[in-house]
């Protein structure tokens, strides 16, 4: 047990607020707000701190029962998805909406939740019950709304609502360099906004920032109290997981008789032959990312620039909601050429998490299976050298055989399956897919007798997909 290790322990919103500030700050000597906000944890659903020299200090407090994660995990659940997970489906399908329509429909979710007018930094709702119970209320009120109107009215509700919340507190401090955490902070298209809100010098938002990232606050919080140094706390990025090789000897022994492994010189390079040959291609390379997004090392690739790969992916394994978008992995040196860049992200190291969206550029047609169909916007991961040298590496050779530094990237994984973790899990998703191209580490597999390059993809195996949800 843990008799005799001494325990300190820290708010859930304090290890939101520390996981921002600690890890993205853009230095330690000026003063940064710090909000949080989800559906709660300790008594509290929102927080704002004033954070400087590495201390933070509380400005505010939302109770829970008064919480804008639960509304939206509401609203998901009334749709026939799964709250708390499916949150990203519904701000996905809120583009295809009537935008004067959306209008009509925030107005609705507004009624519910507002800012406490006695102090603007808090939320207070204005119905009787607690957020967290108010599915009978979104039943009732919008029976006869159509999906796509209710995603869109809500998304609009939940940007402008966090924006007059985040612009409320600047105007309060002045202060105008701003970090985010916390569950609603997921939702890239908020994060949009608020980073194109001219009143801010400076936002950014902790990746993974639900409360699978609250040990990294704890653990900084701890070292300070304990006086440890700032100069000691440093956050580069989220590749934390297992080495894909891990389990490599046991993967040839296991399914030797099914696939073939080739070994290549050349890994990333092969890798980008196939792509630009138009093959998509399974990568399991490297260390495992930590958190929600697939960042290049398990991961789905394929060139965005053509869009018959959406309904391929989706046919061979990912088998998406139709109105949900790709995203693309961009070279960072090249990102600019493909979306517009607010001035207030960190630069040089615009979004590597995929935690924000963009407005792309005249030259969308380069990823245009990576783009939102609806408003041509796109969550995009920037990659560096410095950060991941082999899937940078992986996407520079790709522009060198195409022109284009850009590809489409989705996590790899059999839907409503977690992510592949080793060369077992990666193998195993191929012979339950239609892939024929896994590329693990130094190592090419394919299925034994798979098709030659150029041909047909393979037919996914009706048995392997029969689990799938």
């Amino acid at each position: 047990g843990l008799d005799g290790v001494p325990v300190s322990r820290f708010h859930h919103h304090s290890n939101h607020a520390a996981s921002a500030y600690y890890g993205l700050r853009k230095n330690w000597h000026e003063p940064h707000l710090l909000f949080t906000l989800d559906g709660g944890g300790d008594d509290a659903c929102a927080q704002v701190h004033l954070a400087e020299n590495g201390t933070l200090r509380l400005l505010a407090a939302t109770p829970t029962g008064h919480s804008l994660g639960n509304i939206y995990a509401a609203a998901t659940h009334m749709l026939g998805m799964r709250p708390h997970e499916h949150e990203y489906k519904m701000m996905g399908l809120a583009p295809y909406a009537d935008p004067e329509q959306a209008g009509l429909q925030a107005k609705v979710f507004a009624r519910y939740l507002d800012l406490d007018p006695a102090d603007p930094l808090r939320f207070r709702r204005t119905i009787p019950e607690r957020t967290s119970a108010m599915l009978p209320r979104l039943l009732r009120d919008f029976r006869l709304v159509r999906f796509d109107l209710v995603a869109a009215g809500l998304q609009r509700f939940t940007e402008d609502l966090v924006l007059r919340w985040i612009a409320g507190a600047v105007e309060k401090t002045g202060v105008r360099k701003v970090l985010a955490a916390g569950g609603v902070f997921m939702n890239v298209k908020a994060n949009q906004r608020i980073a194109s809100w001219p009143g801010l010098e400076y936002f950014d938002v902790f990746p993974s920032c639900g409360d699978e990232t609250l040990p990294f606050g704890a653990v900084w919080q701890c070292h300070v109290r304990q006086g440890g140094a700032l100069s000691d706390i440093r956050f580069d990025d989220l590749y934390l997981g297992p080495e894909a090789g891990t389990d490599l000897s046991d993967a040839r022994a296991r399914y030797g008789r099914v696939v073939e492994f080739q070994e290549l010189d050349d890994p990333e390079l092969r890798t980008a032959e196939l792509l630009a040959q138009g093959h998509i291609v399974a990568r399991c390379s490297g260390r495992m990312e930590f958190g929600a997004r697939a960042l290049g090392n398990r991961s789905i690739l394929a060139d965005p620039s053509k869009p018959s790969v959406v309904q391929t992916i989706n046919r061979l394994i990912k088998q998406r909601d139709f109105w949900m978008p790709f995203a693309p992995a961009v070279l960072g040196e090249r990102a600019c050429e493909y979306v517009h860049v607010p001035a207030t992200l960190p630069q040089p190291r615009i979004s590597p998490h995929m935690m924000h969206a963009f407005d792309t550029t005249e030259r969308r047609a380069d990823l245009t299976a990576a783009v939102h169909p609806a408003d041509a916007t796109a969550r995009v991961q920037t990659v560096w050298k410095e950060l991941n040298p082999s899937f940078h590496r992986l996407i520079e050779a790709f522009g060198r055989l195409t022109g284009r530094g850009v590809l489409l990237n989705t996590s790899f994984n059999l839907h409503g399956y977690p992510i592949v973790s080793g060369a077992c899990d990666a193998i195993e998703v191929l012979l339950k897919s239609g892939l024929d191209d896994l590329v693990v580490d130094r190592w090419l597999i394919r299925k034994r007798g798979a098709r030659e390059a150029g041909g047909p993809p393979s037919a996914p195996s009706v048995s392997g997909l029969s689990g799938q949800r």
